[in-house]
């Protein structure tokens, strides 16, 4: 009898020491990186609406030229392990691509964004199997402050609104592949698709025609760093 009340002792010692390591490592993974810093840089092309004779493709080069004109400073929560929240500052610079054959121009933009996330790594329960990869999806909506700054050509009847500003907003969704270098810095690299629906401007400035109806689009690639508290 002092045997087994002896080894019922030992069962529930070890179960519960299990129990409790248990709800300590999945403590962890609830309280650790839940506020991360995001910081990026890259390149943003308008794919449209442009006027005639304007455009940010480079018809030379198969792949196209490489810009590094988007930069963003991005902060994101994590609810729980699997879905989070985030909102990031932009500043994008588009101009036409050296000796692409545009004609020149060149338009700024800031803007803020406020987005849902999802870590698919999580979701999919894949962290065994991808022990430092891992996959972002994020989608929300953005507000942007575009200003012309391209020249207005006396010779050209087409006012680009040098100095003018105008503020739009639009959708964003993006899918964000990530590399762990540490338990705090990641390596990411971000590929993003915004659609406007206030967009009065061409991207070279000029006002877009009444049948566009208020639409623009962006790409972005970037790559960046992040840090985790």
């Amino acid at each position: 009898m002092k045997t087994i009340s002896t080894i019922t002792l030992l069962i529930a010692t070890c179960f519960f020491a299990n129990a409790q390591e248990k709800s300590s490592n999945l403590d962890a993974t609830n309280s650790i990186g839940k506020w991360t810093i995001e910081a990026t840089v890259g390149q943003g092309k308008g794919v449209n609406p442009y006027s005639e004779g304007y455009f940010s493709s480079n018809p030379k080069s198969f792949f196209g030229s490489i810009q590094a004109n988007d930069f963003s400073l991005g902060f994101r929560y994590m609810i729980n392990p699997k879905f989070g929240v985030k909102t990031a500052l932009t500043y994008q610079n588009f101009k036409n691509i050296s000796n692409n054959g545009s004609l020149p121009f060149e338009m700024n933009m800031m803007g803020i964004s406020f987005q849902g996330v999802a870590n698919l790594r999580r979701i999919f329960d894949l962290e065994h199997t991808f022990k430092k990869v891992g996959l972002f999806v994020h989608a929300g909506i953005k507000i942007d402050q575009m200003e012309s700054k391209t020249q207005n050509n006396v010779a050209s009847l087409v006012n680009h609104n040098y100095g003018v500003k105008e503020y739009n907003g639009g959708l964003i969704l993006g899918v964000t592949p990530q590399f762990k270098i540490s338990d705090k810095f990641s390596i990411n690299l971000d590929v993003s698709v915004q659609s406007n629906y206030r967009q009065h401007f061409n991207w070279d400035g000029s006002y877009s025609t009444a049948n566009n109806n208020l639409k623009g689009q962006i790409v972005t690639t970037s790559l960046g760093l992040s840090y985790t508290l």
